[in-house]
């Protein structure tokens, strides 16, 4: 999440749940008046779950009645190390088709 303000303490929470019924939970808290960008890594979810077999993703966030939030985007960035296979798959491809 960037560019994430709110003006009392908050609790985000991240829910994944699996088409099996496996559920995974991370929660952030922040201070009073926090600005700045809020990360949930894989590493940090709890392991009720498959996270390769995601069904739902839900953001839950409490910070009382009177709390102000605002972002500017929610974006996803893979974890490095699949991104790395990523690249090495694509280089192994193309160097097999420069073999045939």
């Amino acid at each position: 999440m960037l560019n994430v303000h709110n003006d009392i303490p908050v609790a985000y929470t991240i829910t994944m749940q699996t088409f099996g019924g496996g559920i995974s939970i991370q929660t952030v808290n922040t201070g009073t008046n926090f600005i700045g960008d809020l990360a949930f890594p894989f590493s940090g979810f709890s392991s009720g779950a498959d996270l390769t077999d995601i069904d739902r993703i839900a953001l839950t966030i409490d910070g009382g009645r009177s709390v102000d939030v605002s972002m500017d985007a929610l974006i996803t960035v893979p974890e490095t190390g699949s991104a790395m296979l990523a690249v090495l798959g694509c280089i192994g491809l193309l160097a097999r088709r420069r073999r045939i």
